[in-house]
């Protein structure tokens, strides 16, 4: 289940609105009575919740790719890099390595999305958190803002690696995965692709958020964070076998 796009009466999906930053984008959608999944994880949510992403996956490995924009993650990895130096000025150790790391995960990510893992339409952005869920179990998949072409583990590292900022237990992680491969089994290149993509979800995450900070705000730089980012950041990069 996900929510879809409600037409203005005269037929269109998106619209603009004037914003102290400029012109934004409106979509409006249909409206969910449900609360969010984080509030109701437990083991078997969260298992139904991973066969609902699978299924999701098998459905769009079915869609024509002609004309489908990529995934923001090699813009990420590079053009987006410069928006994070004035939040590093006094840090440049950490910066210098978030470059280094950017660097490797691109090149991991560019073998993975050449062909050598299966890559189709994705969402992008996949975490308990842009899912909701009903009284009768019923999930609903949402914000499919970054939706695009990419390999398909890369939604799933970006759960893994989404699961623990938002705060949920990371033991729970195997149930998402069970519920996940009952319908689609994971293939071993990307299985072993999962701690790289991770640490690309990580710096795309932050890098994101350099560009938005005239609309998030800079809370996510303040030190507190910063330390806590690159804490998980340099453990991520070691499970991945791209730091020592």
């Amino acid at each position: 289940s996900v929510v879809t796009p409600v037409a203005t009466p005269d037929g269109a999906y998106c619209f603009g609105l004037a914003a102290p930053e400029g012109e934004r984008s409106v979509v409006v959608y249909e409206w969910v009575r449900e609360t969010e999944l984080p509030n109701l994880a437990d083991a078997e949510n969260l298992g139904e919740f991973g066969k609902l992403v699978a299924a999701m996956h098998v459905a769009c490995g079915q869609f024509d790719l002609n004309g489908v924009s990529e995934l923001s993650v090699e813009e990420a990895l590079t053009a987006w890099m410069p928006f994070l130096e004035p939040h590093f000025e006094d840090r440049r150790g950490d910066a210098d390595m978030i470059v280094r790391l950017a660097d490797s995960a691109l090149g991991r990510y560019r073998v993975l999305s050449s062909g050598k893992a299966p890559c189709f339409i994705v969402h992008g952005d996949l975490h308990a958190g842009n899912a909701l869920i009903d009284e009768t179990s019923r999930i609903t998949l949402l914000d499919f803002d970054f939706c695009g072409r990419g390999p398909v583990a890369y939604d799933v590292a970006s759960y893994l690696w989404g699961s623990e900022q938002i705060g949920l237990d990371p033991g729970l992680n195997d149930a998402f995965l069970k519920g996940y491969e009952s319908v689609r089994t994971l293939a071993q290149v990307e299985r072993d692709a999962l701690p790289s993509l991770i640490v690309a979800k990580a710096i795309w995450w932050l890098a994101l958020r350099a560009t938005l900070v005239d609309r998030l705000g800079s809370a996510m730089f303040a030190r507190r964070s910063i330390d806590w980012f690159m804490t998980r950041l340099k453990r991520d990069a070691i499970a991945a076998g791209m730091l020592l």
